[in-house]
C-alpha cells in the first residue's frame, strides 16, 4: 500500500504507513479470508528498495512532479531534435550551426535550460538579489550570505502594501517564458516530429494542500 509516483517517492514516515496498511480494508479482507496476520518486520521488508522517503526538502505534489518529470522528457526531446537537425544540416555537432535563432551553440545557456528545472529557472529568471539582513552570522545553520528572487519575477501575488503591489498577481516584465525563450526553428518545426511525454495518473486518494 505504499503510495508511489514516477520518482517513487513515499509520502508519510514509515510508521504512519504501517499504521495506514494496518487500518486499511484490503488487509482487513485479507485478514477476513483467512489470511495469516502481516508483522510490521515483514511489511517494511516488502518495501520496493526503489521507493525512498521524501526528505525535508523534497516536494511530491503532482504540481512539482509533472514539472520534473516534463522537464526531464523535454531535456531527452531536445536531444533526438538538435541531433537531427545537425544531421540535415551538415554541420559540426560542435560548431555553431546555421539555425537562425542563434542560440543552438552546444555551449550556449539555451541548449542546456532542460537538464534539470533549477537550469531552467535560472535561464527565464531574473538573478537572485543579496539580502545581507537575512544572514545567519553564527550557529548551526550560518550561512554566508542569503539570495532570494523578486516576488514579480515568481509571478507571486503582491499585497496592496508592499512597493508597486496592487493585490494582483504580478509579473516582471524583464524576465518569463515570453521574454527569455528563443523561438528556435529546431523545437517549432512545422514539419511533424515525434515526441514522447508521460500524463499524471494519481494511483489511490491523494489529499491536496492547496
Amino acid at each position: 500500500l505504499y503510495v508511489e509516483r514516477w520518482r517513487h517517492v513515499q509520502y508519510d514516515t514509515n510508521q504512519q504507513m504501517w499504521d495506514a496498511f494496518r487500518g486499511s480494508a484490503e488487509y482487513g479482507a485479507y485478514l477476513l479470508l483467512g489470511g495469516a496476520p502481516i508483522s510490521e518486520s515483514l511489511f517494511f521488508q516488502m518495501k520496493c528498495w526503489c521507493i525512498d522517503q521524501a526528505d525535508h526538502e523534497e516536494c511530491a505534489c503532482p504540481l512539482c512532479t509533472q514539472m520534473f518529470e516534463l522537464v526531464r522528457d523535454w531535456h531527452r526531446q531536445r536531444s533526438t531534435w538538435y541531433r537531427d537537425a545537425d544531421k540535415r544540416l551538415g554541420a559540426d555537432p560542435t560548431a555553431a550551426g546555421e539555425c537562425s535563432c542563434g542560440h543552438c551553440h552546444p555551449d550556449d545557456p539555451y541548449r542546456n535550460i532542460s537538464k534539470s528545472a533549477q537550469t531552467l529557472n535560472e535561464f527565464l529568471l531574473c538573478p537572485k538579489q543579496l539580502f545581507p539582513s537575512l544572514q545567519i552570522p553564527e550557529g548551526p545553520h550560518t550561512c554566508a550570505e542569503v539570495k532570494l528572487r523578486r516576488r514579480q519575477c515568481c509571478g507571486a501575488w503582491l499585497p496592496k502594501d508592499h512597493v508597486g503591489g496592487n493585490g494582483k498577481d504580478a509579473q516582471c516584465s524583464c524576465c518569463g517564458f515570453d521574454q527569455r525563450m528563443p523561438h528556435c526553428p529546431v523545437e517549432h518545426s512545422t514539419e511533424p516530429e515525434s515526441a514522447e511525454y508521460k500524463v499524471y495518473s494519481p494511483r489511490g486518494p491523494i489529499e491536496h494542500p492547496y
